[in-house]
């Protein structure tokens, strides 16, 4: 019997399984918060900053705030859900990460992108149960000083970035695990890093075949609750900016 899910997907179960219902199976609608699309926004600036140094071999500081400029003073998403006193905000918080990420890693030579969005499919298998989990890694760079490879997260908030169960931490030591079976892991050569705002700068993740093997049963948990429509509310203190709150029965 072969399954498919996406890391996200598991994320969202693992958080409240009735989030899950409402978004993946009742596919109920739901507005998007100006901090989504402040994420959205960041991340796809430096994703098409990247791509084009990639095909450009050079990028200013000046490019990476226009991408970001089309991406989010130009939303007409933005612009109808934005508040004025907020905007002052948001663009303080922009410049100050995409400062951080382009004096890091854009600034001089150092660090090559070679892959952006770059995918990645591990198979657990369970007796004659085979599960397919799908992810992606934001960047890849290669630093041409230490010569390792940078399997990068970007992670634009701070909250609970760094702890099990969550999305970064999650999705990075899958991805380590995939990757260690590529050619481009060459005898740990190759470092994972969750890159943060706001203060936070790098976080390594080391291999560990313990906590991978955790986490693999873990994942084969969750999707049983998935596979046998195991659905409850988790309450939390997200609950209250919940898109689902007003359709959750919390039972």
């Amino acid at each position: 019997m072969d399954n498919s899910i996406t890391v996200r997907e598991l994320y969202e179960y693992s958080q409240c399984p009735n989030f899950f219902k409402y978004k993946r199976i009742n596919k109920l609608k739901s507005a998007q918060s100006v901090d989504e699309l402040f994420e959205q926004a960041l991340l796809s600036s430096i994703k098409a900053s990247l791509m084009h140094l990639m095909s450009s071999g050079s990028i200013s500081y000046k490019f990476l705030v226009s991408r970001w400029d089309r991406s989010w003073w130009d939303s007409k998403k933005t612009r109808n859900i934005l508040k004025e006193e907020d905007m002052g905000k948001y663009a303080t918080r922009a410049a100050l990460y995409l400062k951080s990420f382009y004096s890091i890693y854009l600034e001089d030579d150092r660090f090559v992108p070679i892959a952006v969005n770059l995918p990645y499919a591990l198979n657990f298998i369970y007796d004659d149960f085979n599960l397919n989990v799908k992810g992606h890694q934001d960047v890849l760079l290669i630093d041409t000083k230490t010569k390792k490879t940078k399997l990068i997260m970007i992670c634009p908030q701070s909250r609970s970035m760094y702890l099990p169960g969550d999305y970064y931490y999650l999705n990075s030591y899958l991805a380590m695990h995939a990757y260690t079976s590529l050619d481009i892991s060459k005898s740990g050569e190759e470092e994972i890093i969750i890159y943060s705002v706001f203060g936070e700068k790098e976080k390594y993740l080391e291999y560990d075949a313990a906590k991978i093997k955790k986490i693999e049963k873990e994942v084969y948990g969750m999707y049983a609750g998935i596979l046998n429509k195991v659905y409850y509310p988790r309450s939390s203190s997200a609950c209250s900016s919940c898109a689902y709150r007003l359709n959750c029965t919390g039972e």
